[in-house]
């Protein structure tokens, strides 16, 4: 298990510095990176470098040599662990042209936007498929799928793939969401990624996952909604996603961990908002398939030091925000879904792409240089009167709460609006359990 200090991420000015020059000069040079850069500005609000893959450089300055910068060398591919940096490919690498590739979910839905016919190397679905798009003025625009590993070859594969693809995604999209309890529904999901894992292979049971979660929380909210209609636009679709942010009870919170260790996640660090915001969480990481995870659940200080894959949380607490919201819709692994997706962003843009469709957002909760964030005002979900009124009898709300749930339901979901620099890969604990308190199902009001 890791401890709260064991990852002091760092932030890597002169790395950041180094990769947007290059993006640069590569726009300058050829036109069809720089109109990129502008689409994805004005329809989606997001940078070059949020869907920037990797950068292929021909030669590289002496004093400027990526480990200087804290890469290291995978397979001939320098990638940075300690950094949200894109990989840096040496020219000599397998014959390759400089230039730079972005990360999109599909590449024929990116040429369809476009109206343009080209090859696509690579198997379909597989874990990386690449197109070359244009060479100009000797540098070259790639865009790219990348499903799960570091490979920057495209991948073949047999014929089997497809159906076991496709299957292994229906067992996802059609998993039951609706069970009498929350540790009904954990128990289930937990026994159904045993068996994906074992057909499929971890990194594809745990990249198809993903795929069908993000489907079931774009039917239960309009900003992600949005969102995903202005990345279809541009053709990127949600490949410049960020985090994923769950929530569960304290009953159930181990089992949780458990399910997503079994999909391949390490536990990274560990939150603490505070002893007066109550809540608290753990942050794990599959780097196979580039997804981190926010596992939220309400905490006390007394429980920090606790391994909370070895040891389940009991004792008996106040319900908290946490646990409320997982109890009115279910928990996240069940019936709620998401909480939220946090999409990387030019952080002005995206506010404003989303102002157009009437979706408006809540006031930063962390505004430096090197990490901005914001939520989308949360919808509201219906909430089961008999949950309610359970909740009325113990006295966790009072009658006016009640009236409130059901009438205009409880808060839901939101989109997070996050802008990295300097290759910064952790999270602000100054500020957040401001906004998770204005977002109580109590307290807020909309």
């Amino acid at each position: 298990m890791s401890d709260l200090n064991e990852f002091d991420w760092q932030r890597y000015p002169e790395a950041g510095q180094w990769v947007s020059e290059q993006l640069e000069h590569y726009a300058r040079s050829n036109p069809g990176i720089a109109n990129l850069e502008t689409e994805l500005l004005e329809k989606v609000g997001a940078r070059l470098i949020d869907f920037t893959d990797y950068l292929v450089v021909d030669s590289i300055d002496m004093t400027q040599q990526p480990e200087g910068f804290g890469y290291v060398q995978k397979d001939g591919v320098w990638i940075h662990p300690g950094a949200a940096l894109p990989r840096i490919v040496p020219g000599p690498h397998a014959g390759r042209k400089k230039g730079a590739a972005f990360k999109v979910d599909s590449i024929a839905r990116f040429l369809a936007v476009r109206g343009m016919s080209l090859p696509i190397n690579g198997s379909l679905f597989t874990r990386f498929r690449e197109c070359e798009i244009s060479t100009v003025n000797d540098v070259t625009l790639w865009v790219v799928e990348r499903r799960f590993s570091d490979t920057v070859e495209p991948v073949p594969e047999n014929a089997g793939y497809l159906d076991l693809y496709f299957e292994t995604l229906e067992r996802w999209l059609t998993r039951p969401r609706h069970f009498e309890d929350e540790r009904t529904a954990v128990a289930h999901i937990r026994e159904l990624a045993d068996r994906q894992v074992k057909t499929a292979g971890t990194d594809l049971a745990a990249y198809l996952f993903f795929e069908a979660e993000q489907d079931y929380w774009m039917s239960r909210h309009r900003a992600a909604r949005v969102h995903k209609h202005h990345a279809d636009l541009a053709g990127v679709g949600w490949a410049n996603r960020d985090h994923h942010t769950y929530r569960s009870s304290r009953e159930n919170y181990s089992n949780v961990l458990r399910f997503f260790l079994t999909l391949g996640f390490k536990p990274r660090e560990r939150f603490y908002a505070g002893e007066e915001a109550g809540w608290g969480a753990q942050v794990m990481e599959n780097t196979g398939i580039d997804v981190s995870l926010f596992l939220d659940v309400d905490l006390g200080p007394d429980e920090l030091d606790i391994d909370f894959l070895e040891v389940d949380l009991t004792g008996t607490r106040a319900m908290g925000t946490i646990e409320l919201w997982s109890y009115l819709h279910g928990a996240s692994l069940g019936e709620a879904g998401l909480h939220h997706v946090a999409i990387r962003s030019h952080f002005e843009r995206l506010p404003e792409v989303f102002k157009r469709e009437n979706v408006e957002m809540m006031e930063p909760f962390s505004n430096f240089s090197y990490l901005k964030q914001a939520f989308t005002r949360p919808d509201f979900w219906p909430v089961n009167r008999e949950r309610v009124l359970k909740l009325l009898k113990d006295g966790t709300i009072d009658e006016k709460t009640a009236e409130k749930f059901f009438k205009k339901g409880a808060v839901g979901s939101h989109v997070e609006n996050i802008q990295r620099a300097d290759g910064y890969k952790g999270f602000s604990q100054k500020r957040i359990s401001t906004i998770i308190a204005e977002t109580d199902p109590v307290r807020y009001e909309g």
